[in-house]
């Protein structure tokens, strides 16, 4: 039922997108409720999930302010084809900080500005981490039951309308998968493009030439090795299927669901003369405010809590701006603090990537050939093709086999690790963090190497295409951080990535290059069924000039910002407990990736669609 009517609504969605779209959205502020249940920052991800199913209930209220706009579903948003233009003006202004390990280069950071937040603007790979991803930040928060894969995977579940791939496809490609592990009823669609590359395959035998796991199932956790993974699009129109069109459509019917875009919160309010901090509402001004001094500025109340879902660049900026956070950087700011929570902001992680050159001298079949579509002829075809019949190249987005390696698999010499495990505490951190960061980082670090021993961990995430692949580092050790620099809640925050500044991920990428280049290449299905052979760096560089060309050119960020505000100990530097629950203040919780404490090593995507489900239980009370 529920999926037919998300398939009907995207159906429509092409005939309507022009017309205002029905439902609770907000034109002027004189329109809100006086107070809410609820109030949620961020119309992303995460914060989409849990209004969707706070509403569910008629009684409660919920409002949700979003800083970017409401897209008009239009085909840069909804094509496979356009999937790297969706962020054209969708995102925040962010630039890193110059990184010295990277040349002092600076890096756009790829922040979602629009309802739908980061699934609006992806790359629409679907795929869930391996179990040590979440066993271990049940470890970290001390309760193994509350949070672990099992504990989440009724949520991956719940958020998903698994598609599966037509017979054709399976008979083609010999895809596999599990039902079981998979939901039939959730919002978001998980589907097989129609068009897939031939090269799919020679990847996946590669893996099975040279003994790698190939689980017919990653989604079951155990997604390590080489497996067929789906793409969040709906199967009849084969469109981006993300909170715009899937919780969003849900929602709108119900007078208790309100959406408030182009809104900016500058930061939390706090109830007067209560013995703690208390959460009361926030404060916020509209989008198109260019200074803070002279913006109109409201308020709104939440009467049972405001829930944050901005993102790990922006929960951690507004919880500053409020007070929350580092003592010390608070006061210098002339910021009251009212809770001295010295790991709000730290611990960024993300996922390092590297892009490799390939040659391969056997011609693809015609059909199959990317270059095709850089002839306006035959991408205009092709164009039609898929408008008309939804099929054809255009229904491609990312691609659908993943590779995700051990370091068994890439053949780590143990002295990698050992080299890992011998760092003196806080080691390469920033310096002058709080005892309870540095704290929390051991923890963080010790449980990492051990389950990379365990070969538990993804080390490396390494995909192959026709000319090209990528060497991603799936849990990094570096640590970057989060900070305002200035009272002005406009201003625009200090991101420092500080990728690669510690010197086992640098271990771990050489290394994986090298496995690349080295014995991935000498598997048949790519040496002789594809004639591939690597070309960039080049092979037959040293270790210091393979660094060299990877310092010029690799991405510091893979968009899986996390981290920043974990799902920790207060002593170990944690944002959260083990409800969400902000620390030192009450009726404050945060339900985005900023509380991922490890990075899981997968896309993030799907994950962050579990922990809103989970979260919206735990506040109904239901876990």
């Amino acid at each position: 039922m529920l999926h037919r009517f998300v398939v009907n609504a995207l159906l429509l969605s092409a005939a309507v997108a022009a017309a205002p779209f029905p439902g609770t959205i907000l034109e002027r502020a004189e329109d809100m409720f006086p107070i809410y249940d609820y109030v949620i920052i961020g119309a992303g991800t995460s914060g989409m999930v849990v209004a969707n199913r706070l509403t569910e209930n008629p009684k409660t209220t919920v409002l949700v302010i979003e800083a970017g706009k409401i897209d008009n579903l239009e085909p840069r948003m909804l094509y496979p084809r356009y999937v790297w233009h969706a962020g054209i003006n969708n995102t925040w202004p962010y630039m890193s900080e110059p990184m010295p390990e990277l040349n002092n280069r600076t890096h756009q950071i790829w922040c979602a500005k629009v309802l739908g937040g980061g699934s609006a603007i992806n790359g629409m790979v679907f795929d869930r981490g391996a179990r040590g991803d979440y066993d271990v930040w049940g470890e970290l928060i001390g309760d193994t039951n509350a949070w672990s894969f099992n504990s989440l995977l009724p949520y991956f579940k719940k958020s998903e309308t698994f598609n599966p791939p037509s017979q054709e496809l399976v008979d083609k490609f010999g895809i596999t998968y599990d039902m079981a592990s998979h939901g039939t009823s959730g919002p978001t669609q998980g589907s097989f493009p129609p068009f897939i590359y031939s090269t799919s395959k020679n990847f996946i035998r590669a893996a099975q030439q040279l003994g790698i796991d190939t689980p017919a199932e990653g989604g079951d956790g155990s997604a390590l090795g080489v497996f067929w993974s789906p793409n969040s699009i709906d199967n009849v129109l084969y469109q981006r299927s993300y909170p715009r069109n899937t919780y969003h459509i849900l929602s709108s019917p119900r007078p208790n669901y309100h959406v408030l875009a182009n809104t900016t919160v500058t930061k939390l309010t706090y109830a007067p003369c209560s013995r703690s901090a208390h959460v009361s509402g926030v404060e916020y001004v509209s989008s198109s405010s260019t200074s803070y001094a002279t913006a109109i500025k409201r308020t709104v109340k939440a009467k049972k809590e405001v829930i944050m879902a901005s993102g790990a660049i922006n929960t951690p900026r507004l919880l500053q701006l409020s007070g929350i956070g580092s003592r010390r950087l608070l006061k210098s700011l002339g910021i009251p603090v009212v809770a001295h929570l010295p790991g709000v902001g730290e611990g960024l992680q993300d996922h390092p990537v590297a892009f490799l050159g390939w040659n391969a001298t056997v011609p693809p079949p015609p059909e199959e050939d990317p270059a095709n579509l850089n002839d306006p002829v035959h991408d205009a075809a092709m164009g039609e093709l898929y408008v008309n019949n939804h099929t054809g190249p255009w229904t491609v987005s990312t691609g659908n086999v993943l590779g995700f390696f051990t370091a068994a698999h890439i053949n780590l010499p143990a002295s990698v690790l050992d080299a890992g495990e011998a760092q003196s505490v806080g080691a390469y951190l920033r310096p002058g963090l709080d005892s309870t960061v540095i704290a929390g980082y051991e923890k963080q670090k010790a449980a990492t190497l051990r389950l990379f021993r365990e070969n538990k961990l993804a080390l490396v995430e390494a995909t192959y295409a026709r000319s090209s692949t990528l060497d991603g580092i799936m849990h990094p050790l570096s640590r970057g951080y989060v900070q305002i620099t200035s009272n002005d809640p406009l201003a625009v925050p200090l991101v420092d990535l500080r990728a690669l500044t510690n010197p086992f991920d640098w271990d771990v990428m050489i290394n994986s290059v090298r496995w690349q280049q080295q014995v991935m290449s000498q598997a048949p299905a790519l040496k002789d069924d594809l004639g591939a052979a690597p070309v960039f760096p080049d092979p037959a560089a040293d270790d210091a000039t393979l660094k060299a060309a990877l310092r010029s050119s690799l991405w510091p960020s893979f968009a899986h910002l996390s981290g920043t505000c974990p799902l920790m100990k207060r002593k170990e530097g944690g944002c959260v407990d083990k409800k969400l629950r902000v620390y030192g203040v009450r009726n404050l919780r945060i339900v985005d990736a900023s509380i991922m404490p490890i990075i899981p090593g997968t896309h993030l995507q799907s994950t962050v669609y579990a922990v809103g489900e989970k979260a919206a239980d735990i506040i109904k009370g239901v876990i």
